[in-house]
This record gives C-alpha cells, sequence and structure tokens, in this order.
C-alpha cells in the first residue's frame, strides 16, 4: 500500500491534541489547525516537504548522530529505511493495522531519556486513549508497539528546541509483518508538548495503516 502522507499530515494535527478528536466534536466553536493558518502555496510546498523520500543512510541524521542508533534498530533496519528529516523515517513490511487494541510490547529509553520515561507513558495514554485506542495485557491483541526513546533534548538549547527522537515498532503477531519508523520531535512549547506531537505522530501514523479507517473532518 502506498502511503498517503498529507493523510497522515491531518491525522496527526488532529490527534495529537491532549483530549483527542472526541473531545474537539464537543465544542461549539472547533479552533483552526496549522494547516488553515497557512496559504494554499506554503500549504503545497509543506506538503511537498512532507512527501520527499530518500534511504535514511543517506540522510544528515544518520551521518551526525551514530549515537542514536543501535538502541533499538539495528543497521539492516536502518538500510531499509525511507523518508525524510520532516516525517521521518519508515519501513513497512505490509503490517495493517485494525480494531482498537493493541499490547505495549516495549518501552524503553536510552540513559538520558530515563527520568522523562514516565512522563513519555502518560502522555502517551492520554493521546491513544482519548482517540479511543486502548493498550492491552499481552496475548488480548494481535498487535504490537514497542518504542525507544534515542534521544532527548529537555531545554531549549541554542541549535534545537526541546524535543525527543523515537523508533517505533508495531507488529502483527499473525501475519508476522512489521512497521519500522523513526523520527524526531520538538516544540518551541516544551518538552512536554513535543510529546504530545510525537504520540500523535505514532497514533496517525498507526491509523493510517488502517485501509478501512478515514482522516478526520477539518
Amino acid at each position: 500500500m502506498r502511503f498517503n502522507y498529507a493523510r497522515i499530515l491531518v491525522l496527526v494535527a488532529a490527534l495529537s491534541l491532549p483530549f483527542g478528536i472526541a473531545a474537539q466534536g464537543s465544542q461549539a466553536a472547533k479552533p483552526k489547525d496549522a494547516l488553515d493558518m497557512l496559504s494554499d502555496a506554503k500549504k503545497e510546498k509543506l506538503i511537498q516537504m512532507f512527501c520527499e523520500d530518500y534511504p535514511f543512510s543517506q540522510s544528515k541524521e544518520y551521518k551526525n548522530y551514530p549515537e542514536t542508533r543501535n538502541q533499538f534498530f539495528t543497521e539492516p533496519i536502518y538500510k531499509q529505511l525511507r523518508g525524510n528529516f520532516m516525517r521521518g523515517y519508515q519501513f513497512d513490511e505490509g503490517f495493517r493495522f485494525s480494531g482498537s487494541t493493541l499490547t505495549l510490547s516495549t518501552i524503553k529509553s536510552v540513559t538520558e531519556g530515563r527520568p522523562y520515561l514516565k512522563q513519555f507513558v502518560n502522555v502517551l495514554n492520554k493521546v491513544f486513549v482519548g482517540n479511543e485506542v486502548k493498550f492491552v495485557d499481552k496475548g488480548k491483541s494481535r498487535y504490537e508497539i514497542g518504542i525507544c526513546i534515542v534521544s532527548v533534548t529537555p531545554k531549549l538549547i541554542e541549535t534545537s528546541f526541546p524535543g525527543v527522537f523515537l523508533e517505533v515498532l508495531l507488529s502483527d503477531t499473525q501475519t508476522g509483518k512489521s512497521f519500522f519508523l523513526r523520527f524526531g520531535q520538538g516544540s518551541k512549547r516544551g518538552l512536554e508538548r513535543a510529546m504530545i506531537d510525537s504520540c500523535g505522530m505514532v497514533l496517525a501514523t498507526l491509523l493510517t495503516t488502517d485501509p478501512s479507517r478515514t482522516p478526520p473532518e477539518n
């Protein structure tokens, strides 16, 4: 299946809200998302940048941040990853999601990120459960997700906003197919906002592998 990356961009804007899509529906007036506030020309350029595609192994991220590799994924996976710095890098073996449950098989972090791991798990639960996707005990869902924080920037520095770099593994235990995702997310609004946005990106990617789902209405 060829991914609709513009669809992911729309989903990210909706799903990264702290209380999810359902809460939006209860509001009298819906706030404009980031895309609505851009001109058509800038919106088109943003989508084009989002859809660029090249090997992760040839990216600046691969060359400049070797310390973030081999914490969760391995070199054979890195050679398969493709994408760009904006949406991250993916490798899909044919993973398809359906339903609303999955198991959190792995959640870990490099040493620098461990003080923030509990905060990240709380945000992850808020974003997923807020959008009606639940984590269940092992064996109660065919789908599994593993997440590793491979780098964290807790505070604003000269070269970067606060943020996290994640490696995410989505797996279907029945088919044996997996989806690998690596990306970074920062926010000038702080580390927790970056975590919310990153969890929204993970959830948007998961939901986009389900052909029966449609993106939320604007």
